[in-house]
C-alpha cells in the first residue's frame, strides 16, 4: 500500500525541522499560520515566515513545475498518436530544451510523432542531440533500437544547477514585506526562503550572500536562505 504524500505544510515543517537543527533559539515551537512558525519564550513571540525560492516565478510560463507538466503531456499525446499511426513498439527516452519553453502541446506533439516514425526503424537504434531545427523544443532522443510490447515513452530530463537567483530572492522577500501587515502581531519576525535540491525547478547553487548585493533594512530581523537536503544555511545581509 503506497502511502499518502507530504501535504504542504508537513512538507515545510520538516524543512524547518531541519533548518532549526541547525540554527535553533530557545524557546517553545507552534505551527501557525501567517506566519508559519512561532517561536515563543517568556513573552517574547518570535514569528518565522516559510517560502520556496523557485527560480523562476510560479506564474511565468518559462517555470519548471509547468514546462514539466507540458513535457509529460507531449510525450503521453505523441505516443499514442503514434500507436494509432502504426508506429513500432519502442523505447524512446525524450530530453526538452528548458530555453525554448512549450506553448503549444498539440503541434508539439505531432512533430515528435513524425520524428519517431523516422528513427524507430533503425534496429541499431537511435541517438540524436541538439538536432531538430524545425523542432527547437527537443534537445536529446534516444532508443536502442529494440521493440517490446509494453514499452513506454519517457521523460529523461536534464537539469543545470545554476548561480542563486538572487533577483528572484529580492523579489519574493519585498512581497513577504508587503503581507506582513496581514500576520498575526509577533515582537520579531524571520524570513526562511527554501530550496529543494530535488525540485528541478527550485535547484540552484547556494553560496555567500556578495555583499554588493546587501538588501535595506526589513521588518524580518532576519532572513536566511536553506538548501535541503544539505543542510546549508546563509544569512542574507541587511
Amino acid at each position: 500500500m503506497n502511502e499518502a504524500p507530504f501535504t504542504k505544510q508537513q512538507k515545510e515543517r520538516l524543512y524547518f525541522e531541519q533548518f532549526w537543527k541547525i540554527h535553533s533559539i530557545p524557546g517553545r515551537i507552534e505551527y501557525s499560520d501567517k506566519p508559519d512558525v512561532l517561536i515563543i519564550n517568556d513573552d517574547i513571540k518570535l514569528g518565522i515566515e516559510l517560502t520556496h525560492l523557485y527560480k523562476v516565478d510560479g506564474d511565468k510560463f518559462n517555470n519548471e513545475q509547468i514546462q514539466n507538466r507540458l513535457r509529460i503531456k507531449v510525450i503521453e499525446k505523441a505516443e499514442a498518436l503514434y500507436l494509432r499511426q502504426g508506429g513500432r513498439r519502442i523505447e524512446l527516452f525524450i530530453d526538452f530544451d528548458p530555453s525554448h519553453p512549450i506553448k503549444d502541446v498539440k503541434k508539439l506533439a505531432n512533430e515528435l510523432v513524425d520524428i519517431a516514425l523516422k528513427v524507430s526503424h533503425s534496429t541499431q537504434g537511435h541517438q540524436s542531440r541538439s538536432s531538430f531545427p524545425e523542432t527547437p523544443e527537443l534537445r536529446f532522443l534516444y532508443h536502442n533500437g529494440q521493440s517490446y510490447p509494453d514499452s513506454k515513452w519517457k521523460l529523461s530530463q536534464g537539469h543545470d544547477v545554476p548561480r542563486l537567483a538572487i533577483p528572484r530572492a529580492k523579489e519574493l522577500i519585498a512581497q513577504k514585506i508587503e503581507k506582513l501587515p496581514n500576520y498575526q502581531v509577533c515582537d520579531r519576525y524571520w524570513l526562511l526562503l527554501i530550496i529543494d535540491f530535488w525540485d528541478p525547478a527550485q535547484d540552484q547553487e547556494l553560496d555567500e550572500w556578495p555583499l554588493s548585493e546587501k538588501i535595506s533594512r526589513t521588518p524580518f530581523e532576519k532572513i536566511f536562505i536553506y538548501k535541503s537536503p544539505f543542510n546549508k544555511v546563509i544569512e542574507i545581509p541587511q
